[in-house]
């Protein structure tokens, strides 16, 4: 049985309605899948934000990695002064007590570990004028100082550290 010429026109327009209603579905679909994409782009990257912030902030927020690392000695004992020459007590790393006679100003007694807690210097002018300062550092920077003049005077500093 053949088909009307009328007949296949009326066929021929369905099928073009039919396909031009797929079409506009597939567009709405590819629309929504569009932004779907979009959606997840922004997302990755706020997340991404999120995280370089924090590490940023721990960071900078956190003393010991912010801080630079001391290289030096832990305690130094420092003796200046216009004395010609001064006797030196002190407290040493290993919480004896170390003497020296007649030295020679600057002088400078360092200790790269220092386990104990106490620290003592004292320099006593052994001439009949000039000046004594002794000072204590912990990790560079002054902790004590003294400073006497004349003949035979004491400068003496102590402290925990």
């Amino acid at each position: 049985m053949a088909l009307s010429d009328a007949d296949k026109a009326r066929i021929r327009a369905e099928e073009e309605e039919r396909a031009r209603a797929r079409a506009g579905i597939k567009k709405k679909n590819d629309a929504k899948a569009a932004k779907g994409c979009l959606f997840g782009f922004v997302l990755v990257v706020a997340i991404i934000a999120v995280i370089a912030i924090a590490v940023t902030l721990s960071s900078s927020n956190n003393p010991i990695k912010s801080t630079p690392t001391y290289s030096g000695p832990e305690i130094e004992y420092v003796v200046t002064g216009t004395a010609i020459a001064v006797d030196v007590t002190l407290n040493n790393a290993t919480s004896g007590t170390e003497q020296y006679s007649n030295v020679r100003l600057p002088v400078t007694y360092s200790y790269t570990k220092f386990p104990d807690h106490f620290v003592y210097i004292s320099a006593q002018n052994q001439g009949s004028s000039g000046s004594v300062t002794a000072q204590i550092f912990y990790k560079g920077s002054l902790v004590k100082t003294s400073t006497s003049s004349g003949a035979y005077v004491i400068a003496s500093v102590s402290g925990s550290k």
